[in-house]
């Protein structure tokens, strides 16, 4: 099993535990005793190397939203699984992508009973106020989920079992019963499953009976860790994030990174052997023993969680910790972003503020770090990372040094019956912050003839460019500049955007990095233009837009932004939901 599939079946338990964590009242008080008399975090070591967690039940609003929303895409995501699974597919999968592939679809089946929060009671016999975590014994993903009724636990796995055609063997360790399936790649585990009175239980344990008798007992909670993390530890170790606990957790980078260089002890040791089987594997970056380590001490932590959840949007922030020394180089490159986009609800925008000269020197200052701990490296060819370096002042010249900041807003735009965007419907405005506005029109002007002969003013009137002679018709083209900013918009109040790009503020947050995107608007430039280009097959056109047609009602617009902050770069995402 690949790292990337250990990531997915990660990822496969943290969509159970976050589907049976609302916040109905019901049962409330019978799992608040269960709660009390066994916190759940006692089963997780309190080295692990991840945890994710859920400390807070998902507001039903939230909850009901989703499940109503999963149930229209439930058939295309069948249907996208059965298309993995088919028999020319087949032969190209290891075993362990085929029992995920299987066990994803017959879960997703499972899910088309799941109308309301009540049924995830009724129907699996999870509680919808249940905590689950998910944690790594060493490397090794171990998942618990409170239940409400172990009966109906055991039929859910008999289903999925039945529906994913993957049988289980059940065995027994001293009284506690479980099923597993064995895995046989590259790699030798045992998927494990199993049930209590108080819990689910899934994980990976190593197939060769020495680990498999360390990590077994360990993952059914028959032994306890020497040192668990405690609920209060979890939240602790992520107060200064004030998440409110509705699927949190963090990666501990520096304790990965050892055990993958072969450093790990315990757990760590056995769970990294039983993955990465190579005898001689280890990572390594260079060849400089110090270089490694000093690279990842500057990165301690990778830590996430939901901002905020409701019925209309999602809010999620991932954050790269970073030592002090690098989040005060990266404090001073953020630069102002012109706020162009909150005033059209574009179809499209894109935002970059940086600082570029202290880009250029930090990217720098990195290079030489890497070139002069790594001399005589086979591993690592410091001679291309020299010649680079003076390339790099050339890509980030004078003149684009001169540029802080710079946003592109694509308003509206329509296609016409060939699938090509008719120009003189679009409505577009760019913006930027420069050392020298005036003097990147005059040298535009060598491409555009029409600009050199432009009398424009720095107080922001907008001043109309010709038209005459443009390859491409534009319904108005202006451009206004007004201190260190320039704008040039077209459309048919052109004008009136070009005025407001230059006079407006900037974005309040000053990201290094921002976008949003709005679904529906791209429906008839993605619909034409796949039937324009001819270059795909049908099939391959029909699969790409239901794909959309699919997606498209989930939500309304997507923005991303990358922020430095007091802990390192936090990349934001805000998901607004039809």
């Amino acid at each position: 099993m690949r790292l990337k599939h250990l990531f997915l079946f990660i990822c496969i338990g943290f969509i159970v535990f976050a589907s049976a964590c609302s916040d109905k009242k019901k049962e409330g008080d019978e799992v608040a005793r269960k709660a009390a008399a066994e916190d759940i975090f006692n089963y997780v070591p309190a080295h692990s190397p991840y945890v994710i967690g859920n400390v807070t039940s998902l507001p039903e609003p939230y909850l009901k939203k989703m499940i109503a929303t999963w149930q229209k895409i439930l058939p295309f995501q069948i249907k996208q699984l059965e298309t993995m699974t088919a028999p020319t597919q087949e032969t190209s999968k290891k075993q362990s992508e085929k029992i995920l592939i299987n066990f994803a679809k017959a879960a997703l089946t499972e899910m088309e009973a799941i109308k309301t929060p009540e049924d995830i009671l009724s129907q699996w016999g999870i509680s919808p106020r249940a905590t689950g975590v998910i944690y790594g014994l060493g490397l090794l993903p171990a998942i618990r989920v409170q239940i409400a009724e172990k009966q109906k636990v055991e039929q859910l796995l008999t289903r999925l079992e039945e529906k994913s055609g993957q049988k289980m063997v059940s065995a027994d360790f001293n009284g506690h019963s479980y099923r597993y399936i064995e895995i046989r790649d590259k790699v030798h585990l045992k998927a494990i499953l199993s049930v209590t009175d108080n819990f689910l239980i899934v994980g990976l344990v190593p197939g060769e009976q020495a680990g498999f008798d360390i990590f077994l007992p360990l993952l059914l909670g028959r032994n306890k860790p020497e040192a668990s993390l405690s609920r209060s530890d979890f939240t602790e170790k992520l107060s200064q994030y004030n998440y409110p606990g509705y699927g949190d957790g963090y990666f501990d980078i520096q304790r990965i990174a050892a055990i993958l260089r072969g450093e790990g002890e315990g757990l760590d040791f056995v769970s990294f052997k039983a993955l990465v089987p190579e005898p001689d594997f280890k990572l390594q970056i260079g060849c400089n023993t110090e270089f490694n380590h000093a690279l990842f001490e500057n990165i301690p932590r990778m830590v996430f969680g939901f901002k905020a959840l409701t019925e209309n949007a999602l809010d999620m922030e991932m954050v790269l910790e970073l030592s002090t020394g690098l989040i005060d180089i990266f404090k001073k490159l953020p630069q102002p972003i012109p706020d162009i986009a909150s005033q059209s609800d574009p179809m499209f925008a894109l935002g970059i503020g940086a600082n570029i000269p202290e880009l250029r020197m930090s990217i720098q200052r990195f290079m030489q770090f890497i070139i002069e701990n790594n001399q005589d490296c086979p591993d690592m060819d410091t001679a291309r990372l020299k010649d680079a370096m003076p390339k790099l002042n050339m890509a980030l010249s004078p003149m684009i040094s001169g540029l802080h900041s710079l946003i592109i807003s694509l308003d509206h735009i329509e296609t016409g019956k060939n699938g090509r965007p008719v120009m003189d419907t679009a409505r577009a405005c760019i913006a930027a912050d420069m050392n020298d506005p005036q003097g990147l029109v005059a040298m535009g002007g060598a491409l555009i003839p029409a600009l050199a002969n432009l009398n424009i003013r720095t107080d922001g009137t907008p001043v109309a460019v010709p038209l005459e002679g443009l390859p491409v018709k534009f319904p108005g083209l202006f451009v206004a500049i007004k201190n260190n900013r320039l704008a040039l918009a077209v459309g048919a109040t052109a004008d009136q955007r070009a005025e407001q790009a230059v006079t407006g503020e900037g974005i309040a947050d000053m990201p290094l990095f921002w976008m949003e995107y709005q679904a529906r608007a791209w429906e008839q430039l993605i619909k034409s233009g796949l039937s324009a280009t001819g270059k795909m097959k049908k099939s391959d056109q029909e699969m790409v837009l239901e794909a959309f047609e699919q997606y498209k009602d989930m939500f309304k617009s997507i923005t991303i932004a990358l922020y430095v902050t007091d802990n390192g770069l936090s990349f934001r995402e805000l998901v607004v939901l039809n």
